[in-house]
């Protein structure tokens, strides 16, 4: 059983014989498998990244997921190469994937930057349609 985080990796494809683009979603087991992807597609359509992380790597102690707003390649002086991730927040995390980072950074290559997800859509017109699925009164 693999207890490392994981990546979703959702690009858009298009379908030239109808020209309808479809989403693809991709499972990535290694972050250096997602920097090999990255470095061989057109970024512009990737639509959304999520690390799952196992429970070792959160404080809920369990499975949980984050989403992924930039990729960085860094490589260090002792010619080490790692993935760093920034999460919405602008947060950076690895995953728990690189325990040693005390060595000095050479060099730092973005390979994804994607741009802020829109907010989910609230407000009494969900509020009533989850209400009303639920059996109860609409708008309460």
């Amino acid at each position: 059983m693999l207890h490392a985080p994981w990546f979703l990796l959702t690009v858009d494809v298009l379908d030239e014989d109808s020209g309808i683009s479809f989403a693809h979603t991709w499972c990535i087991a290694w972050e250096h498998d997602l920097a090999d992807a990255l470095h061989t597609m057109d970024t512009a359509r990737i639509r959304s990244l999520v690390c799952m992380l196992p429970g070792w790597a959160t404080s809920a102690g369990h499975w949980a997921s984050r989403e992924v707003r930039e990729v960085w390649l860094t490589r260090t002086e002792a010619a080490e190469e790692y993935v760093s991730l920034l999460d919405a927040a602008g947060q950076e995390f690895g995953g728990g994937l690189r325990s040693d980072r005390s060595t000095k950074v050479a060099e730092r290559r973005l390979l994804l930057q994607l741009p802020a997800s829109p907010l989910p859509k609230t407000g009494p017109g969900r509020r009533r349609t989850l209400t009303s699925a639920r059996g109860g009164k609409a708008g309460a």
